[in-house]
């Protein structure tokens, strides 16, 4: 089975579908920021949507670029 390149980029699908879900997951942390009232809420989403954003940027990376 042969893998599928781009240029230089060993598994693009995944780099450009975990890049996809790191702005998803900016998008949805800002969305739910908006929407909760009380602080201790919000603090909890900043860590969580952190948490998400830096597993999907780190992932497409790790996919994209050629270690």
């Amino acid at each position: 089975m042969h893998r599928m390149t781009l240029g230089k980029m060993q598994n693009p699908v995944r780099g450009f579908l975990h890049g996809g879900a790191a702005v998803a997951a900016v998008v949805a942390t800002i969305l739910l920021l908006v929407r909760t009232p009380t602080w201790p809420t919000r603090i909890a989403i900043i860590v969580f949507g952190l948490g998400f954003v830096a597993l999907y940027t780190t992932s497409s990376l790790y996919h994209a670029v050629p270690w």
